[in-house]
């Protein structure tokens, strides 16, 4: 017989530093499906955002959970998954990835990227064949499910993105975006998204870094700002008022040495970062430095849920949908496991 199964690590079992040992590229997603078709699953779909990784498959194994956690940890050499890994099978799994795709899941409460990080991750699987009777109608109907909420509840209205909450945040912090001295570092989705949030909040003294020129030079003409070396950037962080990490380098290149520095040429000025990096573009910072203060993803998260009590009737009448629509899907998938 056939088991529905999910394995997963997301924010709520582990930290930035931790889930960007489990982050991967297109390609090597690609490369997992391939050998977990071979090892211990009969269909797959693998969804690796930088809040989660979560691999769902159909099995045959007797020891399903087993072998797809053994498998996972071999495929990263690294021991935190098999220790720390959620298992899901059934209803539950429905109901889960009925929440993530509307967003109900996120650190960010009613996101909207991860609709489409859903829709991609399945988009993949579907064009390599890993995807089949089985897992085809769950995430059809997750992604049916996560459009009926987002289009007949609160859940999303306001468009929550990282780049909004940070625009937010920014403002926060100076209240007029006009005058403030930003840098982005980071040209990927979630610079494009901080970069036109911004914009659009009225900040018109950004300037873009990366580790490719290119890209940078590239998103500042999309957003009409200017454009820099980032080791030439990090060596002159003290001309900025806010510096904003969204980097994919797996490396922290933004070290205590650039803060001590920058710290010494501000004069008393007070220098903001915002580090949206999984792992983190900041190295862990030991000295205490009186004038950088330093936002990370947890902090932004209190930001985006302080509307959490307002959703409240919006979040159950969600729950309420997909309880109703995850038991249909699971009623109409189970004749196909046996």
């Amino acid at each position: 017989m056939k088991r529905l199964c999910l394995i997963g690590i997301s924010h709520a079992c582990a930290n930035s530093d931790i889930l960007g040992k489990f982050s991967l590229s297109e390609e090597s997603q690609s490369v997992f499906r391939k050998q977990a078709l071979n090892s211990f699953a009969q269909e797959i779909v693998v969804l690796s955002t930088c809040n989660r990784l979560e691999i769902y498959f159909v099995s045959e194994k007797i020891d399903a959970f087993a072998d797809a956690i053994l498998f996972t940890k071999n495929f990263f050499q690294n021991d935190f998954f098999e220790a720390n890994a959620y298992k899901l099978e059934s209803l539950e799994l429905a109901q889960h990835l009925f929440k993530v795709a509307s967003g109900m899941d996120s650190q960010l409460m009613g996101e909207t990227e991860i609709f489409g990080q859903i829709k991609n991750a399945y988009d993949k699987s579907l064009s390599e064949k890993s995807s089949g009777n089985i897992l085809n109608v769950l995430f059809q109907k997750a992604i049916q499910s996560a459009k009926w909420i987002r289009t007949n509840t609160l859940i999303g209205k306001g468009k929550i993105t990282l780049g909004g909450v940070v625009s937010d945040l920014s403002q926060r912090i100076f209240d007029d975006l006009k005058s403030v001295k930003i840098l982005l570092i980071g040209s990927g989705n979630v610079g494009k998204d901080v970069a036109f949030s911004l914009v659009a909040r009225g900040a018109e003294n950004l300037t873009v870094a990366s580790r490719t020129w290119e890209n940078a030079l590239s998103l500042s003409l999309e957003n009409k700002c200017c454009a820099i070396d980032l080791n030439l950037a990090l060596n002159q962080l003290y001309k900025w008022d806010i510096v904003i990490c969204a980097s994919s380098s797996n490396i922290a290149f933004l070290k205590e040495e650039h803060l001590a520095n920058t710290e010494e040429n501000k004069k008393g000025a007070s220098l903001f970062l915002i580090d949206l990096a999984v792992p983190c573009n900041i190295e862990e910072i030991n000295k205490n430095f009186e004038n950088i203060f330093i936002y990370t993803l947890e902090d932004l998260t209190k930001i985006a849920n302080e509307n959490a009590a307002f959703l409240e009737s919006e979040i159950e009448q969600s729950m309420e949908y997909i309880t109703q629509k995850s038991k249909a899907v699971i009623d109409k998938i189970t004749p196909c496991l046996r």
